[in-house]
């Protein structure tokens, strides 16, 4: 429900998807609902009011609730108080979309001890990135996500003693 994300979503004042189904965090939903200052986003929520399905992320380690087949909800509090990671797995392939997890990767992937000020909660921001930088390097799991340069997937390499580099997936492979 983050601003920049969301400017799709209404036309005119009215649903831009008229048949869609938003999944949205419960918390990340309690969120937006009590700051009275987050008109475009209780906007939103309004006009799809029935058309909402709600989820609590899971947590490494832990049964990932699936909100369709291969489509599970990954914890990644802290930028928001119900920022959610979405983790898509296939024919045993996976792809993390980790959303905001980062806002300037230049910085953020070797210090991931770095937040942004936009972060609703820095230090739990910052938790949430390592410890998903730990989980998607040891496993290998190709991510993607929002501000990510072109072409916005990628390898995450390294550990935390060493660091983490981010390694841009060639738009061309695979042709």
């Amino acid at each position: 429900m983050h601003g920049d994300h969301i400017g799709g979503l209404l036309r005119e004042g009215g649903k831009s998807f008229p048949n869609a189904t938003l999944y949205l965090s419960q918390a990340e939903h309690d969120y937006w609902m009590s700051d009275p200052g987050s008109t475009a986003q209780q906007q939103v929520i309004r006009a799809y009011q029935d058309q909402l399905e709600f989820f609590t992320p899971g947590k490494w380690g832990e049964e990932l609730p699936e909100l369709f087949p291969g489509v599970t909800a990954v914890e990644a509090y802290g930028h928001t108080p119900g920022h959610t990671a979405f983790l898509l797995e296939s024919e045993g392939q996976q792809l993390l979309i980790w959303g905001d997890l980062t806002h300037a990767m230049a910085i953020q992937i070797p210090h991931s001890e770095i937040a942004v000020t936009y972060d609703t909660d820095p230090a739990q921001a910052i938790a949430s990135r390592q410890e998903l930088f730990g989980h998607i390097a040891k496993n290998r799991i190709r991510i993607t996500g929002m501000h990510i340069q072109y072409p916005g997937m990628g390898d995450l390499l390294g550990n935390p003693a060493e660091g983490y580099r981010f390694i841009l997936l060639c738009p061309c492979e695979g042709r």
